[in-house]
């Protein structure tokens, strides 16, 4: 999550947020206080979010999205725990 927000974002400016670990979502910053941000979505809402959940560019976005791949497991011994 290096690539997000270096600088002040200003009221009006268009930013994108990671929204549930993998939807990027396009937001407007309406106003900065105390380091956190209030934004509006654009089908309507908002939500105050620190300036590190904040990416200037989707690109940006996307890289902060980390894909978990999930791994099958079988049935595993009870020795495997240290119960015996």
């Amino acid at each position: 999550m290096e690539a997000s927000c270096n600088g002040k974002y200003k009221s009006g400016e268009t930013a994108y947020i990671v929204e549930n670990g993998w939807n990027i979502r396009t937001v407007m910053v309406l106003s900065e206080s105390g380091g956190l941000y209030k934004v509006r979505f654009r089908e309507g809402g908002g939500t105050c979010l620190k300036a590190g959940r904040l990416f200037k560019t989707a690109e940006d976005a996307k890289q902060a999205v980390t894909v978990k791949e999930k791994t099958v497991r079988g049935p595993r011994s009870p020795h495997s725990f240290g119960y015996w």
